[in-house]
C-alpha cells in the first residue's frame, strides 16, 4: 500500500480542477480565445481562499495567456476586477459572496478527503467532457 502525500494529491486535485476548468469554459473569458496556452486561474487567491477556494470550481476562470499574465497580474487590475464582477453576476456567482465563502473556511487535505474530492472531480470532469458515467459510479461505488 502506498503513503499518502499530501504534495501528489494536491498536484493530482490541482491537474484535475484545472481540466474541469478548461472543459467548462472552452475559450478565454475575456477575449474570447480558443487556441494557444489557456490557463485556468482562481477568480479568489489560492492564498486567501485556502483548500476550500483552491478546489471550489465557481472560483475559477480560463484566461489565455496575454490576459492572465498582462492583463489580469500586471496591467489592469481595475478593469480585471470590473470584468469579474460582471461575469461571476452573470454566471449567478458574487465576487464577495465568495471571499465570505472562504473566510474562515477550513478543509484538511487527508486521505479520505483526497479520496472524495477526486472522484467528485473524476465524475464532473466526464460529466463536462459528455462522457456517459458508469452505473457504478452513478451509484458513488466508484
Amino acid at each position: 500500500m502506498k503513503k499518502f502525500k499530501k504534495s501528489t494529491a494536491r498536484r493530482t486535485l490541482d491537474k484535475l480542477w484545472s481540466e474541469i476548468i478548461h472543459a467548462r469554459d472552452k475559450r478565454c473569458i475575456w477575449c474570447g480565445r480558443k487556441h494557444g496556452k489557456l490557463d485556468a486561474h482562481h477568480i479568489i487567491s489560492k492564498g486567501r481562499a485556502g483548500l476550500v477556494g483552491r478546489y471550489d470550481t465557481s472560483n475559477g476562470c480560463l484566461l489565455c495567456f496575454y490576459c492572465h499574465r498582462i492583463k489580469v497580474h500586471n496591467s489592469f487590475p481595475v478593469e480585471w476586477a470590473d470584468f469579474i464582477r460582471v461575469w461571476l453576476h452573470d454566471n449567478d456567482l458574487d465576487y464577495n459572496q465568495l471571499k465570505l465563502t472562504y473566510d474562515g473556511a477550513y478543509w484538511k487535505l487527508t486521505k479520505h478527503n483526497y479520496e472524495s474530492k477526486k472522484k467528485i472531480f473524476e465524475s464532473v470532469l466526464k460529466e463536462l467532457l459528455n462522457k456517459p458515467l458508469t452505473e457504478q459510479e452513478k451509484d458513488g461505488i466508484i
